[in-house]
């Protein structure tokens, strides 16, 4: 399932959608996703941009949490983001329990008080979306959803990043946009 080593392929299987439904139905968590619609993406990295500043008061592609990966055998720029996993596997190896769900908003954070700084969760994540800065040794980030308002979908001048509340995700596992007839991927 991925494209190359660190990056998930632009094929996403929507299951990942339906148990992260499911677990929010069960939490009474009022979730919404970032869906990618790779097709409008034009490789502008304004969402990037507009991450970093958020983030870091920096405009360096460096400190975003959202990458565009230019995919060679489609030829289709996609952005990448945190999938927000609800088993993510860079919570299940925190030694420190540093990483958890946000019952509010369904995003995967980092409590950065509780960080020790290993970077186990940088190597678990099986699609490279956990960074960590080279300039501060043990700091890991990775996208936190702009706690419940991401900058990227709200700067996107094209609508390839949109974020859409859970009831827009239907079980058949299509992405149901007004604006959008064709079917998004998922962020990831």
């Amino acid at each position: 399932m991925q494209a190359e080593k660190g990056r998930a392929d632009p094929a996403v299987d929507f299951r990942f959608l339906i148990h992260k439904l499911d677990y929010c139905q069960e939490k009474r968590v009022a979730m919404k996703q970032l869906i990618i619609n790779p097709k409008l993406c034009t490789n502008c990295h304004i969402c990037e941009l507009a991450c970093s500043f958020k983030h870091s008061q920096q405009f360096t592609l460096a400190y975003s949490r959202v990458r565009t990966i230019l995919h060679p055998e489609t030829e289709i720029t996609v952005p990448e983001i945190c999938l927000q996993c609800i088993d993510a596997a860079c919570m299940q190896a925190c030694p420190s329990g540093a990483i958890y769900v946000d019952d509010e908003i369904g995003a995967v954070r980092v409590n950065y008080k509780k960080c020790v700084g290993c970077l186990s969760c940088v190597a678990a994540c099986p699609f490279g979306n956990m960074f960590h800065d080279p300039n501060s040794p043990g700091y890991v980030f990775k996208c936190d959803l702009c706690v419940g308002d991401p900058v990227c979908a709200r700067f996107c001048p094209t609508g390839a990043l949109v974020y859409v509340d859970a009831q827009k995700l239907t079980g058949s596992q299509e992405i149901v946009l007004e604006e959008e007839e064709e079917e998004p991927v998922p962020a990831g």
